[in-house]
């Protein structure tokens, strides 16, 4: 009985309306923005969940109770516990030229046993054209009604897969003017500025 009302906790995590107003899952998170002769190509990421939620979640996933995720079982996740996050836009926020961009898909999702703690991986192609002049995006993770709270993994946070055809500068920024739910805390972003060589 115990399982099963877990199981149903666990389904309905990213599924309900956000009413909370503190953090209830803490995610420590990479990125990587990928360019390409073209531009911005998009940005793979990890997401690192805290050891409560993975210790809820592991169990209902690794079947085999091995403590590694096979392709079945990540299967089951993404079906399960990932899929729901495109009616959040997968916590991205990513704005060009004042307007928000939405995630049409994600490719390569994966996940893992790191420790303790679950991993997702995966991979968010947005496509944004480079010119000759800069151009300006701001980027975020982040869950505007403060439920999830996605934090810079300590080491590393930000990486860049470059194109020789592509220069780029960036500054990370605490953003209190358009914080999480109700000013809560400031929307940590990167102001990215790249153009092509």
């Amino acid at each position: 009985m115990r399982i099963k009302y877990a199981l149903i906790f666990l389904s309905l995590i990213f599924a309900v309306a956000p009413a909370w107003t503190h953090p209830h899952i803490f995610v420590d998170y990479t990125l990587t923005i990928v360019f390409d002769d073209e531009g911005f190509a998009g940005v793979q990421t990890e997401w690192i969940f805290d050891e409560m939620f993975s210790a809820a979640s592991i169990p209902n996933y690794d079947v085999n109770k091995d403590n590694t995720l096979d392709a079945e079982e990540i299967e089951n996740i993404k079906k399960k516990a990932f899929v729901n996050l495109h009616h959040y836009n997968y916590f991205l926020y990513l704005v060009d030229r004042g307007n928000e961009l939405q995630v049409n898909h994600i490719e390569n999702f994966s996940a893992s046993i790191v420790g303790y703690r679950l991993k997702y991986s995966f991979f968010i192609p947005i496509r944004i054209s480079a010119k000759n002049k800069k151009k300006a995006i701001t980027l975020a993770f982040y869950d505007e009604s403060f439920y999830v709270d996605m934090l810079f993994l300590d080491y590393e946070p930000i990486n860049f897969e470059d194109s020789e055809a592509i220069k780029h500068s960036h500054k990370v920024v605490s953003n209190y003017e358009e914080g999480m739910y109700y000013g809560q805390g400031p929307r940590t972003e990167i102001w990215l500025k790249f153009q092509k060589n």
